[in-house]
């Protein structure tokens, strides 16, 4: 009986319900959608044209709202507006499709293509060195006006934005690049944030991914405890020669 009734209400208008589901999800009717999806979701194949065009939606807002950018902190609005809309749309996704995995993987596959987007086929993509930038001003003494716990939470969304991108190799270098400065003119925020940073990368990457990290740091915090030793020893014997 069930199937008789999906087949004469839902089946003999599904490619109805998948021209109105255009408008629905432009103007994001999140109760529709979910009635929608309820409906649909039997179906072979019923959902596949509605994740296509969330996925279209998706990426159309994403490269809207990287589209205006400008100014010296460019890294900074991009990093944000890539994580405003993962997080719009993950929201939704959880609260209209209780978090089916087709649509999640349309999420993915969206904010990929926003965050390697580049605007001519010549040029590459942007996303690696503007996260290493991101990642470089809130690493630096220079991040003001924002906590320890901020920075951290801050970090941490970041690696949204790293696991869509492709070119990781390119990110590596620029953050290697990045981070050398920031150990040598001493312009860490924080060891220990510094160390929790490679730490996500690698877990994300691998240990080969951030091995060159790894070693860079290890080395400047032995060089850092050396100096520190022999100021500290020089200091010793000023007062014993005082003595």
């Amino acid at each position: 009986v069930r199937a008789c009734c999906e087949d004469k209400m839902v089946s003999a208008h599904v490619n109805w319900l998948h021209v109105e589901a255009e408008a629905m999800i432009v103007k994001e009717r999140k109760r529709d959608l979910a009635l929608l999806y309820t409906l649909l979701r039997p179906l072979p194949q019923g959902l596949a044209p509605l994740v296509q065009k969330l996925t279209n939606h998706i990426t159309q807002q994403g490269l809207q709202a990287i589209g205006p950018m400008q100014g010296e902190n460019i890294h900074m609005q991009f990093v944000e507006a890539i994580l405003e809309v993962y997080t719009k749309y993950s929201n939704l996704i959880e609260e209209v499709f209780k978090k089916d995995q087709a649509f999640t993987g349309a999420l993915d596959k969206a904010c990929a293509a926003v965050v390697n987007h580049r605007s001519n086929t010549r040029t590459p993509a942007r996303a690696p060195e503007l996260l290493a930038k991101y990642c470089d001003a809130l690493l630096k003494k220079s991040a003001k006006g924002v906590s320890e716990g901020e920075i951290d939470a801050k970090l941490s969304r970041s690696i949204i934005v790293f696991k869509y991108v492709d070119d990781k190799d390119v990110f590596q270098k620029f953050y290697a690049r990045m981070l050398a400065k920031r150990l040598i003119h001493q312009q860490s925020q924080s060891m220990d944030a510094e160390e929790a940073m490679i730490d996500r990368l690698k877990q994300t990457c691998g240990y080969e991914f951030t091995n060159k990290l790894h070693r860079m740091f290890t080395d400047m915090s032995v060089s850092m405890d050396l100096n520190s030793k022999f100021a500290a020893n020089l200091r010793d014997s000023g007062d014993e020669n005082q003595l």
